[in-house]
């Protein structure tokens, strides 16, 4: 056991011990209340009946050894073997009976004395033994009921964290005049902390952004939240309405999350602006996945966006770039997590970039809705039979 063994019920004190944490066992028949009563998971007594198939007897004599031991011994073995000696004197112990479990001490009995004899017999040591193992049934199921418990309650927690999750991405992609949007989002437990947003920023401008944060569960989607609260914040400021500058955003934004982070975590991201009257694409890529561009005017050639600089949210005085890309009719952009790119299948094989491109180029012509949901449907059937590893996310952006 890895816990102490605390005293949870008594005949002879007034009130019963609460169980210390980490709690092994517990003693009952003869055990009290006032200061709380425990016995060390290397107790001697408790160290004899973790071998002993029989109930333990300690009688007077036992004590007194116990006493003439504590004068040699050294001041931290005598506090240690004296508060075992109190607490069973304070019990008044005569018998310890160990309560099994596949051969595990759960518990301990401790009885005192026998009324209607001066000792204990055979017969009342097996009647005990069967005893304490109706016991070690009891506490196990005891203990199973409270993990079933816990686990309903974090099953119902990580049922809220997964809506709010879902609340935070966008329930919808803005209308535009020029451009189709689209995004996708499956995260692997639930919650996690991939990210995607849209921004419609002005009568001309629409924003995209996509973000992974660097592992995976609870811990990542609210690292996820912070991005998402701070980049709307910086998107709403107007600094960055009047100069447009992405470099400067996202650097501010790496300096905003290492200052709430402490720099424990890092994200990858990806943040683009589409100005629908110029059908310019300005983006700066901090450390993400390439985005994969498909060009309908080029006979299908692709091209990747890598502009911009270090993933944000863990150092200090990051520089970034930003590019401008002038985009046509008909061209698609996927901005994409590796959850996608490095989905597997049952032999362990990853989707990898080169069916992504496949994919674009042969659904193109399509609204983009079908164009997500044919790249999604891809992923999933290939990974079929395999469990998800990763956050599954994706954004695409097609010309009008």
């Amino acid at each position: 056991m890895t816990g102490d063994y605390a005293l949870r019920a008594s005949s002879s004190q007034a009130t019963a011990q609460p169980a210390s944490n980490g709690s092994g066992g517990e003693n009952s028949a003869g055990a009290g209340s006032a200061p709380l009563l425990t016995l060390a998971r290397d107790a001697f007594v408790v160290r004899r009946l973790r071998s002993m198939a029989q109930p333990m007897e300690i009688g007077p004599q036992d004590f007194e050894a116990w006493d003439r031991f504590l004068v040699s011994a050294s001041a931290v073995q005598r506090a240690v073997r004296q508060k075992e000696r109190d607490a069973l004197t304070l019990i008044k112990t005569r018998l310890l009976a160990p309560i099994k479990s596949k051969d595990q001490l759960v518990g301990i009995m401790s009885l005192g004395q026998c009324r209607a004899r001066h000792e204990y017999d055979a017969t009342d040591k097996d009647m005990l033994m069967s005893v304490g193992g109706q016991l070690a049934l009891v506490i196990e199921n005891s203990r199973l009921t409270e993990r079933l418990v816990a686990d309903e309650k974090l099953r119902r927690e990580l049922a809220l964290a997964a809506e709010v999750q879902r609340r935070l991405l966008p329930a919808r992609a803005p209308e535009c005049a020029a451009v189709e949007l689209a995004g996708f989002c499956q995260p692997a437990r639930g919650v996690g902390g991939d990210y995607y947003d849209f921004f419609k920023l002005d009568d001309q401008r629409v924003g995209i952004a996509i973000a992974d944060v660097a592992g995976k569960g609870i811990g990542a989607a609210l690292q996820m939240s912070t991005v998402q609260a701070t980049l709307r914040i910086l998107l709403s400021g107007a600094t960055h309405q009047l100069n447009g500058s992405l470099s400067a955003m996202v650097a501010t934004l790496n300096r905003l999350l290492l200052n709430s982070t402490g720099g424990a975590n890092y994200v990858t991201f990806f943040y683009a602006e589409f100005d629908e009257s110029a059908r310019r694409l300005a983006y700066v890529n901090a450390g993400h996945n390439p985005p994969i561009l498909f060009r309908a005017d080029h006979a299908g050639d692709f091209r990747e966006l890598s502009c911009g600089g270090m993933f944000v949210g863990m150092f200090d005085h990051c520089g970034y770039e930003q590019e401008v890309v002038q985009m046509q009719p008909g061209d698609v952009l996927i901005g994409f997590t590796d959850g996608l790119s490095e989905a597997l299948n049952v032999r362990g094989e990853e989707f990898g970039e080169a069916r992504i491109r496949a994919t674009l180029a042969e659904t193109a012509g399509l609204a983009v809705n079908e164009i997500r949901d044919e790249i999604a449907r891809r992923a999933q059937t290939w990974g079929q039979g395999a469990p998800q590893h990763d956050d599954l996310t994706f954004v695409i952006l097609k010309v009008k």
